[in-house]
């Protein structure tokens, strides 16, 4: 707040502070599409101001950590440790990216180079379903409990917390936190691809073919013999190539000292992740558009980074995936599910354009699949017009022409007999 700025700074600088944590939205971390400091933002110019004027009146979380570092290097603090424990994937390397950004632009290269050297920036992941608050769940809780809670804030019991064990100045002993559900990591890429890849894969395949087969649960889409089946496709594929991606070179990270070893995790376990994965969506009251807000960001994400990695040009392999993409496409296409109920797109910060592109698209597909055509250059387009540079290359893939081949089986058939091609699960 900005009447407690000065206090704010006091705290970030005092010799006790030796981690400073920090929850923020995407946007607070004031980056670009390329992921560099957004140096044309009006409030990061303001902080830039701000810095070089030594006023307090920060309005971004890296305008108040520069801040922070001038204040600690001027008495000899030690250096610190900026612990990010939001939800925003690599949120670590977010936060140095911005800090470092705004570092520079403020007080010139070796500033930043001095500071990247001695802070450190732990990746984090929090991983645990929160259900959206209600006007019904409020009553609920009322007619159950008796409690007249304005925000009430309902989650499910399973909880994990994966932290980067990287603190240049200690830290104190998280492997108690939450019941033990903290995980202290070196290798926390592995961690993250893992998550999303498996963890949030299943939930964005989980979701679009369920909103339009009608469901409104994710419980109630795993329990869809069809589209369980689906996802177990779905995931048989992308556990395959869940691999982290490999780590920048050593002389292209900045150099950033660590006075304590790593605790080393329990070795990855692609198979029990993903039938802890399965479990924990049967019981989730979560409603499905919950999920794939900002869907276009999730997608690109969980689902398409894999593909890099997938075999060359293996028309299989891509399947599954092209048949998510393609019931993503015709859920931004139409506002009625397969069976003519209504539904509304969850928020996207792009939702108008990625609908007026989806609808083109499924509206293209509907006119070439009448003439026994496919629009594969259409998909193509689709992707760069809605992904744009941050869409891997797949031109070793056949993703597009099997995204084409899908949208054609729907408009043939429907979304459930496209679907029905991959099988019934047990009990179904």
């Amino acid at each position: 707040m900005p009447d407690q700025a000065e206090l704010v700074l006091r705290r970030l600088s005092a010799d006790s502070t030796k981690i400073i944590s920090m929850s923020i939205s995407q946007q607070g971390y004031c980056l670009d599409k390329s992921g560099e400091l957004d140096a044309d933002l009006k409030d990061v110019q303001a902080d830039v101001a701000m810095l070089t004027s030594e006023g307090t009146a920060f309005k971004t979380a890296p305008g108040f950590l520069v801040a922070a570092a001038v204040q600690r290097a001027e008495h000899g603090a030690c250096p610190v440790s900026v612990l990010s424990c939001d939800t925003i994937d690599y949120n670590g390397d977010k936060a140095k990216a911005s800090v470092l950004g705004m570092a520079e632009l403020a007080f010139g290269i070796e500033f930043r180079e001095a500071l990247g050297q001695t802070w450190t920036f732990p990746n984090s992941l929090l991983d645990r379903a929160v259900i959206p608050t209600t006007e019904e769940l409020q009553k609920e809780l009322q007619l159950q409990f008796g409690l007249d809670d304005r925000c009430p804030v309902i989650c499910e019991s399973f909880c994990r917390w994966v932290v980067e064990d990287n603190f240049v100045s200690g830290r104190p002993a998280l492997e108690g936190v939450l019941g033990n559900s903290c995980i202290l990591v070196e290798d926390f890429r592995a961690f993250q691809t893992m998550h999303a890849t498996i963890c949030e894969g299943a939930r964005q395949a989980l979701a679009y073919p369920g909103i339009l087969l009608g469901h409104k649960r994710i419980c109630d889409a795993v329990a869809d013999p069809m589209i369980r089946s689906f996802v177990d496709k779905y995931l048989a594929v992308m556990k395959a190539y869940a691999r982290p991606a490999p780590a920048a070179p050593q002389d292209q990270v900045e150099e950033q000292a660590v006075t304590a070893p790593a605790v080393t995790a329990p070795p990855l376990d692609i198979e029990a992740f993903l039938a802890e994965t399965m479990s924990r969506l049967e019981s989730s009251e979560v409603t499905l558009l919950s999920i794939i807000e900002n869907g276009s960001h999730l997608l690109q994400d969980a689902c398409l980074q894999a593909v890099p990695r997938f075999p060359k040009y293996d028309g299989p392999s891509v399947r599954p995936l092209a048949t998510l993409l393609a019931c993503w496409v015709r859920y931004l296409a139409k506002t009625t599910d397969e069976m003519g109920t209504t539904y509304t797109h969850a928020p996207d910060e792009d939702l108008d354009a990625l609908m007026a592109a989806g609808s083109v698209l499924w509206s293209t597909a509907a006119a070439m699949s009448a003439e026994g055509q496919k629009p594969v250059a259409e998909v193509s387009a689709f992707f760069k017009e809605v992904f744009g540079e941050s869409m891997p290359d797949l031109s070793e893939t056949m993703l597009e022409e099997a995204v084409a081949s899908q949208l054609v089986a729907m408009h043939l058939h429907t979304v459930a007999t496209t679907l029905q091609s991959f099988g019934v699960a047990e009990g179904g």
